[in-house]
């Protein structure tokens, strides 16, 4: 058993240059896209940041609902790829600078990842699913003044959509291969005195690419992922709004199956094509699971040209993963079974104003982080399963 605790605190202050109007003017007729990069709505085209955004219709174009969907070549110089066989450790590096081996509790990220302004503290089980994105935005380069700690390489802010206060329901279903099935269900409630509410959830399963040829085992590939997220808007005066949510992510996933493509002891043969069966029974083959809890309240006050915003988080994650490396090294098998806890808690305030040629930030975080890892290994010499 392994734990360690972190308690970060940060204080910071930025001074941003203002775009002249005559710039705005010419860039007028490009593409509108909001951003909140700098802590502040601002215009895409004005925000002096290395930034990529990809807005909702651009996500649900490409299916992209959460980090796990994202891959090299969704945005430029960015890298979203699974560390080693457990699809739920994402690495995240931007221009080449990302974790070499997140899955050690003891080794903090380059990439900051931010879900609605919240410090998302370790790469495991960040293949939660989100169902309601408005925007995902991608600043590139050393971000610890405007995002703080683990951000030199980056960082990552998922922003979602907020309730609209009219009534409406929209379900999406997908149909795939491997008998993969996605369910999107989005359902906003009508404004009852100044609170608006809103509930997403997302369902998305597929059997495996490899199948076990052992009885009652699990299939290589195969994953099953539900998540949801409640959100709360209460503008309870015209100078004070307040947001909550609450989202719940469960995924199981099994591990990738490696083969080999030249067999140089010659107990398998050649393994040129995609295999469809393994050729050992692997046993045990169970999916690795993860829970995710997520809780947020975000106060905002606006007094004339001062903003003024706090936001106090709490998350969990409870994660039980197991790998199997049977028939890779010529024994069935080598099996890999860990236990991970983690919680943190955040609380940030930040102020942002402006004057005639500058705006400015300033900000206080806090974060308090617990995270024990408890690993197993069990090794057998039975090739033959």
């Amino acid at each position: 058993m392994k734990g360690i605790e972190c308690i970060a605190v940060m204080i910071c202050l930025a001074i941003i240059p203002s775009l002249a109007a005559g710039e705005v003017q010419r860039r007028s007729a490009l593409e509108e896209v909001i951003v909140t990069a700098q802590k502040r709505p601002q215009l895409l085209q004005e925000t002096a940041v290395a930034m990529s955004v990809l807005t909702s219709e651009q996500l649900e174009r490409r299916g992209i609902s959460g980090i796990g969907d994202m891959r090299q070549g969704a945005v430029a110089s960015v890298r979203m790829f699974e560390s080693g066989n457990t699809p739920q450790n994402i690495v995240v590096a931007i221009r080449g600078n990302g974790t070499g081996d997140p899955s050690d509790t003891t080794r903090e990220g380059s990439v900051g990842i931010y879900l609605d302004g919240i410090y998302i503290a370790r790469s495991q089980g960040l293949g939660l699913e989100l169902a309601d994105l408005d925007r995902m935005e991608v600043l590139r380069g050393p971000q610890g003044v405007l995002f703080g700690r683990n951000s030199i390489g980056g960082a990552v802010s998922l922003v979602s959509k907020k309730p609209t206060g009219q009534f409406g329901i929209k379900q999406a279903l997908t149909m795939g291969r491997f008998n993969e099935l996605k369910s999107v269900t989005r359902l906003n409630f009508p404004e009852m005195s100044g609170v608006k509410a809103k509930l997403d959830y997302l369902h998305s399963e597929r059997d495996g690419w490899v199948n076990n040829t052992a009885p009652g085992e699990a299939d290589f590939n195969a994953y099953k992922k539900d998540g949801g997220k409640l959100s709360v808007n209460w503008q309870v005066n015209d100078q004070l709004a307040l947001d909550y949510s609450y989202d719940h992510s469960v995924i199981d996933t099994v591990q990738r199956y490696g083969q080999f493509y030249e067999d140089n002891v010659g107990v398998f043969g050649q393994e040129r094509e995609r295999l469809s069966e393994t050729r050992l029974p692997v046993t045990p083959l169970d999916p690795t699971n993860s829970e995710q809890k997520g809780h947020g309240l975000v106060a905002t006050w606006q007094f004339s040209d001062i903003t003024i915003k706090s936001i106090t988080a709490y998350r969990s994650l409870d994660m039980d993963s197991n790998t199997n490396y049977a028939g890779v090294l010529y024994f069935n098998g080598l099996n890999d079974a860990s236990v991970l806890d983690q919680n943190q808690f955040s609380q940030e305030l930040q102020l942002v104003g402006g004057l005639d040629r500058f705006e400015w930030v300033a900000g206080l975080y806090y974060l308090d982080e617990d995270v024990s890892k408890n690993l197993q290994d069990s090794f057998t010499l039975d090739i033959f399963g």
